[in-house]
């Protein structure tokens, strides 16, 4: 009687694998559920990339005319940022840190930021950034020319003095 019970308990077993294999698979096939409690499936909807860069349209842009406006948009954009100390010869780099302008910062006016919780140094500062030129062309109201993306160079003030600054990005689409 022995064999009939192992029998009955693998048979049982084996339909109650087929039964849940199939209920995954099937619900792979239609790719879940959509958290409606419906059978219509909603897709989700993809972003819009600007067609050269494969950015958002909002973060490619950057103009000689009003550089901060822009970089203040431009939310997807972090800059790789060089502190610099002019006073030695040659031009010394002190610090390097990131920054998000769109993030961190408000814009003043089209060439000036004021931002706040800054990581440079291992301390926590709140820099003013004054943009003087974009990609080592100079910032001005009466300057066209946009550029996809900008290299803004200045001066920054902080706690301990005014430095000079040079800033790459780190685009993250």
């Amino acid at each position: 009687m022995k064999t009939a019970e192992d029998s009955f308990t693998r048979r049982a077993a084996g339909v109650i694998i087929i039964i849940v294999s199939f209920t995954i698979i099937s619900l792979m096939l239609s790719g879940g559920c959509d958290g409606s409690a419906t059978s219509n499936q909603i897709p989700t909807p993809t972003p819009t990339w600007a067609p050269s860069t494969g950015f958002p349209p909002d973060c490619v842009g950057i103009s000689l005319g009003c550089p901060a406006a822009d970089f203040k948009r431009a939310y997807c954009v972090n800059n790789e940022c060089e502190l610099i100390d002019n006073s030695v010869e040659p031009p010394q780099v002190i610090e390097t840190f990131f920054i998000n302008f769109s993030e961190s910062c408000d814009d003043v006016d089209c060439f000036t930021f004021e931002c706040g919780d800054v990581p440079i140094g291992g301390v926590l500062e709140s820099p003013t950034f004054i943009i003087e030129t974009l990609n080592d062309y100079p910032v001005g109201e009466d300057i066209a020319g946009p550029f996809e993306f900008g290299f803004p160079k200045g001066t920054i003030s902080l706690s301990n003095g005014d430095f000079a600054f040079s800033c790459g990005i780190v685009a993250v689409p």
